[in-house]
């Protein structure tokens, strides 16, 4: 009979919904240039380098034109916005490359976009960025940065890559 009890409030329990998130958008708060320290890497099979950096930044530039230099930095900053506030959803982050897209030297694979997910909580600020590692992947051109929830396009901007610095080669 305890067995049936326990059953009984388990299966209750298991019926009941979980708090329903709604997210609504993403407020962009700043784009641009930012400088950072790399605070931990993640694997990110989706990603011209095969991972995705976390990172402590700052902004320094506003604006959406790059100058196309190994080590720079760009993206945007934005709020989820939903509820409840500190809920945790998954996020695609996606960056879309000029054509013809950008080909790894080493690996020989190419893309013509990044993307990984993202566990960000609602009513929190988060970044949206890609920096240039490596000189072959600084291209010039048009560069999207997009955040997704689903098929639901939630943030977008697009950047400017031009001009050129000693050091690429």
């Amino acid at each position: 009979m305890r067995w049936a009890v326990a059953f009984a409030v388990w299966s209750v329990a298991l019926a009941e919904p979980a708090a329903a998130q709604s997210v609504t958008g993403a407020e962009i708060t700043k784009t641009g240039i930012y400088v950072g320290k790399v605070t931990g890497i993640r694997p990110a099979p989706g990603s011209p380098l095969g991972y995705t950096s976390q990172i402590d930044y700052t902004f320094t530039e506003d604006g959406r034109s790059v100058l196309r230099c190994k080590g720079v930095r760009f993206g945007f900053e934005y709020k989820l916005e939903g509820s409840p506030k500190g809920a945790i959803v998954t996020l695609r982050k996606v960056t879309v490359f000029p054509s013809p897209g950008l080909r790894n030297p080493v690996t020989g694979v190419g893309s013509d976009h990044s993307e990984h997910v993202d566990q960000v909580a609602i009513g929190g600020i988060d970044l949206k960025g890609y920096s240039f590692d490596e000189a072959w992947e600084a291209i010039p051109g048009r560069w999207v940065q997009q955040v997704w929830l689903g098929e639901l396009k939630l943030a977008e901007v697009a950047f400017d890559v031009s001009g050129s610095c000693r050091e690429i080669s």
